[in-house]
């Protein structure tokens, strides 16, 4: 298409999750998630190269009510205690959308390729993030999720310079990245038995950081790569 060369797709996932047996953990939940995107990349001539893309994502996840089978003391505000079979889990319906997109170019010049790369991503929350609520004996931890989460969102700005020689090659790629809602456990000062309680919770986070890689041809049947990195990333 004159230089063009366009990509469109479509892509969807259902998951059904029962649960049985006497532990839980997370619910029994139906999650459906879909996206629709379109990709051009416009070669404006041979060495220099134009990328974009954007994406439509939507989903829905469908929690199913659940109480434990056995009893547990729980403290009432007049001092006295009551056995209730409690609540792991509600019925619950939550939804998300969002766009996200990129746009990229690349120029070559002799052996030496740059490019640069911003973006923003997007991802719904997990299940188990937003209901769990039980013990991971896998872990040896209570997790606890959080049905108030907002999907992530990731802004990105990264830039690639690599040079291919006779013998040898070499590149750095530097990124800086930025979430305004990164989901992640964090451990409290509580404990549910004997276990501590770890909860789903979100904070802004940046990062910076980078890559250098270097291969070098020892012999015509030997070749030795290198890479270094380095990450740096704050919480606010």
């Amino acid at each position: 298409m004159g230089g063009h060369t366009l990509s469109l797709g479509i892509n969807s996932e259902f998951q059904n999750n029962n649960i049985g047996g006497w532990g839980f953990l997370i619910p029994a939940y139906d999650r459906f998630t879909g996206g629709l995107f379109v990709f051009d990349h416009f070669e404006w001539n041979e060495n220099l190269h134009l990328q974009g893309g954007l994406r439509y994502d939507l989903g829905w996840l469908r929690t199913k009510n659940h109480y434990d089978w056995f009893q547990s003391p729980v403290d009432n505000a007049d001092g006295s205690t009551s056995n209730i079979y409690l609540q792991r889990a509600s019925d619950t319906s939550l939804n998300f959308k969002s766009f996200s997109g990129s746009l990229g170019l690349s120029y070559i010049h002799g052996n030496t390729t740059y490019k640069i790369n911003t973006g923003k991503s997007f991802r719904m929350p997990l299940a188990h993030e937003l209901a769990s609520d039980g013990f991971n004996y896998h872990m040896y931890r209570y997790e606890r999720g959080n049905l108030n989460l907002n999907p992530e969102a990731s802004y990105q700005l990264d830039a690639e310079v690599s040079h291919v020689a006779s013998g040898f090659s070499v590149g750095i790629s530097p990124f800086v990245n930025f979430f305004d809602n990164y989901i992640y456990l964090n451990p409290t000062s509580d404990y549910n038995e004997t276990l501590q309680i770890y909860e789903y919770t979100q904070a802004r986070v940046f990062r910076v950081g980078g890559e250098v890689n270097l291969g070098v041809d020892v012999t015509s049947n030997l070749h030795m790569d290198t890479s270094a990195e380095y990450v740096f990333s704050k919480t606010e």
